[in-house]
């Protein structure tokens, strides 16, 4: 699955459709997580997406990685509009967009299908007048 995964990161990366990094613990480099912008579009969209593995919540990398992706995007990409879209039910990533700074637009209606369920979703997004950049 891992070999797959790596594979399709690199095909989309190939297209500029989608970037995906690993995200490692800082000092003893083990893999805790990743972080990738999704769905880049010709109107300068994108999704952020992340995930950490369940030992390693609750230390900050999520949003430390998410911070540099963002500012990233904006920045060399261009984008104009980053959504970060989660269950209602999960109030980890909830707690990252917020961290970031997002705003929240709303919920979406069974916007996703996790576990072959249906499940509202926050909609958060940041667009370059949300950030401070140098």
């Amino acid at each position: 699955d891992s070999e797959d995964w790596i594979a399709t990161c690199g095909s989309l990366w190939s297209a500029d459709s989608a970037l995906a990094f690993a995200i490692r613990e800082r000092h003893e480099g083990q893999l805790v997580g990743s972080c990738g912008l999704h769905r880049i579009d010709e109107h300068h969209n994108a999704n952020l997406g992340f995930w950490i593995a369940t030992p390693a919540t609750g230390r900050g990398y999520a949003t430390e990685a998410a911070q540099a992706l963002v500012a990233y995007g904006i920045r060399y990409l261009q984008l104009m509009r980053i959504e970060i879209i989660m269950s209602t039910r999960n109030h980890a990533s909830q707690k990252v967009a917020i961290n970031l700074g997002a705003h929240h637009e709303g919920i979406a209606r069974n916007r996703l299908m996790l576990h072959h369920q249906p499940h509202h979703a926050h909609v958060y997004a940041l667009t370059p007048e949300d950030l401070l950049l140098p």
